[in-house]
C-alpha cells in the first residue's frame, strides 16, 4: 500500500429518510465516498508542453461523462518530480473538479488498454476505490441522482463551477455486495456501449446531411445561374 493509501473501513450507520436518500436494497447500505476509496487526490499543476514527447496529462476538456478523450492534450517530461507517484492506474475515477455548472462533475475511468503512461492536472480528483467497481462509482456520479447531489454543494466563482475534494468524499453512494456489483457494471457497460455505437452513427449521419444539404444547395444555385 502506498503513502497516503488507507484500508477500507467499515461504515458508520446512516438514516436514509434522515438524509433523504431514497430506500435500497436491504443488503445495500448508503455509505461516503470516503469509506470505499484508498485515495481521493488532486492532480498536477505545473506548465505542460503542447507536444511530446512525454507523458500526455489529462485535462477538462479530455473528459465527458463516463468517456475519456486522448486528444489534444499536453504533455510533462517523463522525469517529473511527481512520477511515478501520480501515474494513472487502471480502475483510476477522474472527476472534474472545476468548469462550468453545466460541466462541473463529469467523471470517466482511466482504463486497461488506454495510452499508458498517462497522468492528470489538478482540475482533476483521483479516487481509487477499494472493493467497488470504479465504472459503478462514475456512473453513479454521472447520474441524476449526482446531478443533484452537484447542484447542492458546488460553489461559483467568476462563471467557474467548484466542488472540492472534501465535498465529493462525503457524497453518499449505494454499496452493494461485490457480485450485485459486477452485475449492474457490466450493464452499465453494456449500454454505454451501445450508447457510443449509436453516437457515432448519429453523427455519421449529420456529416452526410450536411454534405447532402451543401451539395443540393449548390445544385441549385448552379440551376438558377444557368437559367438566368
Amino acid at each position: 500500500m502506498k503513502a497516503g493509501e488507507k484500508k477500507y473501513e467499515e461504515p458508520e450507520p446512516v438514516d436514509p429518510e434522515k438524509e433523504g436518500l431514497p430506500e435500497i436494497p436491504e443488503s445495500w447500505e448508503w455509505v461516503t465516498v470516503d469509506v470505499i476509496a484508498a485515495m481521493v487526490e488532486y492532480g498536477i499543476s505545473e506548465s505542460m508542453n503542447e507536444k511530446g514527447p512525454g507523458v500526455p496529462i489529462l485535462r477538462m476538456p479530455n473528459i465527458v461523462p463516463g468517456q475519456l478523450l486522448f486528444e489534444k492534450l499536453k504533455y510533462l517530461p517523463f522525469g517529473h518530480e511527481k512520477f511515478p507517484e501520480l501515474l494513472l492506474q487502471p480502475g483510476d475515477v477522474l472527476f472534474n473538479r472545476t468548469n462550468s455548472p453545466e460541466l462541473v462533475g463529469k467523471t470517466a475511468v482511466y482504463h486497461e488498454g488506454d495510452p499508458k503512461p498517462c497522468t492528470f492536472a489538478s482540475y482533476l480528483i483521483r479516487v481509487k476505490p477499494i472493493d467497488f467497481d470504479p465504472d459503478l462509482l462514475a456512473s453513479f456520479i454521472n447520474s441524476p441522482f449526482g446531478e443533484v447531489w452537484l447542484s447542492e454543494v458546488r460553489s461559483q466563482q467568476v462563471g467557474q463551477a467548484n466542488v472540492n475534494g472534501t465535498k465529493l468524499k462525503e457524497l453518499r453512494i449505494p454499496l452493494m455486495p461485490s457480485m450485485e456489483q459486477r452485475k449492474i457494471a457490466q450493464k452499465i457497460r453494456f449500454y454505454e456501449r451501445k450508447f457510443q455505437v449509436l453516437t457515432a452513427c448519429t453523427n455519421k449521419v449529420e456529416q452526410n446531411l450536411a454534405v447532402l444539404r451543401e451539395s443540393l444547395l449548390a445544385r441549385i444555385i448552379g440551376h438558377q445561374h444557368e437559367s438566368s
